[in-house]
């Protein structure tokens, strides 16, 4: 790998949140992405998600 995809975040802006290591679920959403830290997050990314659709659906019926 040419690149550590967490120092290209930083030079692009981005913040990294790190938890130096614990295996402990852990789910950020900024605006559309959802991303979780490792896979014991999954069942979390899937909630955020099935909000995040149902948020959009509830605003694309408003309009």
């Amino acid at each position: 790998m040419t690149f550590y995809p967490g120092d290209a975040l930083k030079a692009g802006g981005g913040i990294l949140a790190d938890n130096d290591g614990l295996v402990a679920v852990n789910v950020v959403q900024d605006r559309e992405l959802i991303t979780g830290q490792n896979p014991r997050s999954d069942h979390d990314i899937a909630k955020q998600f099935v909000e995040a659709l149902h948020r959009e659906r509830v605003q694309m019926r408003a309009s």
